[in-house]
């Protein structure tokens, strides 16, 4: 199954045929006769877009709240609820049959980093 679908990497977002020149578009697979995604790489895409992107930055406020717990530094406090204030405006806006695994495999760690830190909010 072939999309015709082609993706700015600088935005991620659909461009037209028209946008084939311009600098910051890049082909992801090369044209043949129009340009295609695959339904394989759309599935790297989404994977990357709905669980790479996000465990990327949702990490350092996991480590963070799991320091707190630990030491009851503040500054550890602070740094994990600035990544999921960072993360509260995140677009569920994908839809694939493999999103709802992809947003779970950092989701529970932002749900177990926001419980950590509304309990030291309390203590504090």
């Amino acid at each position: 199954m072939d999309l015709p679908v082609r993706y700015e990497l600088s935005k991620g977002r659909p461009v037209s045929k028209n946008a084939l020149n311009h600098k910051n578009s890049i082909p992801i697979v090369p044209y043949v006769r129009c340009c295609t995604v695959s339904a394989y790489r759309l599935s790297l895409i989404i994977y990357q877009k709905t669980c790479l992107e996000p465990l990327r930055t949702m990490l350092p406020a996991y480590h963070a709240a799991l320091h707190f717990a630990v030491t009851k530094n503040k500054q550890d406090l602070a740094a994990a609820k600035g990544i999921l204030l960072h993360l509260s405006d995140y677009s569920f806006k994908f839809e694939h049959y493999d999103v709802g695994m992809n947003y779970a495999v950092w989701g529970l760690m932002a749900l177990n980093t926001q419980s950590t830190t509304a309990c030291g909010a309390r203590a504090a």
